[in-house]
């Protein structure tokens, strides 16, 4: 594995919204990580990092996280009920 390889991973600003049935709640804000954490199983992490108690299965069950790119493209919908 090359280090400097590593270190050229591509970081850029992800959104994870809020889904259940016709409510979205938006992310205007965002976090900045790499794609690979999107794409894996680590973005359970990024959506507790931007998303603090989401993995209180009481209150968001049946929630789900649409993961969108800067430009607004939907990247993956993660349920929350996956989350925990």
């Amino acid at each position: 594995m090359n280090p400097r390889i590593d270190s050229l991973a591509m970081i850029s600003r992800f959104y994870f919204h809020l889904i259940t049935g016709r409510t979205r709640v938006a992310d205007r804000i965002g976090i900045e990580v790499e794609e690979d954490t999107v794409m894996s199983d680590a973005v359970f992490e990024a959506i507790a990092e931007r998303w603090p108690g989401t993995s209180d299965a009481g209150v968001w069950s049946g929630w789900r996280v649409e993961v969108t790119d800067s430009e607004g493209r939907i990247l993956r919908t993660v349920s929350l009920d996956d989350c925990r």
